[in-house]
């Protein structure tokens, strides 16, 4: 298969694709083998053309790919090679003659690995798994996640666990994003690990400097933020809002008193 757009190469040593025409207007399924990065990657799919309502629905199953491959492709991409966790993922969708897509759902989930992200300061890490499920309406210009989640830790140690699910609404214009994220299990004294070092940086170096001991059992946070015309520059906190439980803190308030 040659990506001219991307200026690559993959090559297939394995294709199995057959075309169907029925009653209805046409259906088919493909499973194909692709080398990337001399590594294989399966993709299944399967469509279904309706010939008098001139939709054609499509579902692709996308196994065995690993980010830290991915980057290996583009220099673009050279952020993943931080990222090396088995991949799998799947889309389902529709299609309109004039290429309108409908609604579309999409799941993505991986196995376990390490993650570091060095922009953010954030060293690598070990990861049981992770999971994220879900939908785009192009109608109602909504983006909704039902939920990501992310287990860290090593197969036979269990770590801290981080959720998010929420929605961005209104993308072509005005937007509102309504998101939830839950920490589970997170022991303060590895905060520092977890938090990126330029997201809420005074709160961050405060909390982490003078909470070091305790376990975070479980903390959620709920935000509303308005972003007139989608500029992020022009964000409007809306609602903030939080709880945590938690267990044997200490907490120096007068450091170093």
């Amino acid at each position: 298969v040659d990506d001219r757009k991307l200026g690559l190469v993959f090559n297939v040593p394995y294709a199995d694709i057959s075309i169907r025409r029925d009653k209805l207007g046409l259906e088919g399924e493909l499973d194909l083998i692709v080398d990337i990065a001399s590594e294989e990657a399966v993709l299944n799919g399967a469509f279904v053309y309706d010939r008098s309502l001139q939709i054609i629905d499509l579902a692709f199953e996308l196994s065995g790919v690993k980010p830290t491959t991915l980057a290996k492709l583009d220099p673009s991409l050279a952020e993943l090679s931080t990222i090396d966790i088995p991949l799998a993922a799947s889309v389902a969708t529709s299609l309109d003659l004039s290429g309108e897509f409908g609604r579309s759902r999409f799941e993505l989930s991986g196995g376990s690995g390490t993650i570091a992200i060095p922009s953010q300061k954030v060293p690598e890490l070990p990861v049981q798994g992770l999971f994220l499920k879900g939908s785009y309406s192009k109608a109602n210009e909504k983006l909704t996640l039902d939920n990501a989640a992310i287990n860290f830790g090593t197969e036979t140690e269990k770590g801290p666990q981080l959720s998010i699910a929420g929605s961005v609404s209104g993308l072509d214009g005005d937007m509102q994003i309504l998101a939830g994220v839950k920490a589970v299990d997170v022991p303060l004294d590895d905060l520092s690990l977890y938090w990126p070092e330029d997201k809420a940086g005074d709160a961050r170096e405060w909390i982490t400097e003078n909470i070091r001991t305790g376990m975070a059992n479980e903390a959620v946070v709920k935000v509303v933020l308005d972003i007139p015309e989608g500029n992020f520059d022009k964000a409007n906190l809306v609602s903030l809002k939080g709880t945590m439980k938690y267990t044997d803190l200490d907490v120096h308030y007068l450091r170093p008193l």
